[in-house]
């Protein structure tokens, strides 16, 4: 079994700033996983947690995710 590659930092923070752009709005973390279909699973992961390291995120009662102010 091969180690995957890590994840480039440019590549994470082009994931986190997708990631904010979707949080503008109430979104649930599933909505934002079918936007990023394009990347890795890991790479997602780590820019999520850029996103709450840069950010303090809301949530609604049925959950979905936003960010007040950008």
């Amino acid at each position: 079994m091969s180690a995957m590659p890590p994840a480039k930092g440019s590549d994470v923070e082009t994931i986190a700033n997708r990631i904010e752009a979707m949080l503008k709005q109430p979104v649930f973390f599933a909505q934002i996983m079918e936007g990023l279909e394009d990347c890795a699973y890991r790479s997602i992961l780590l820019a999520w947690g850029e996103v709450r390291r840069r950010n303090e995120l809301q949530r609604d009662q049925q959950g979905r995710y936003w960010v007040k102010a950008l």
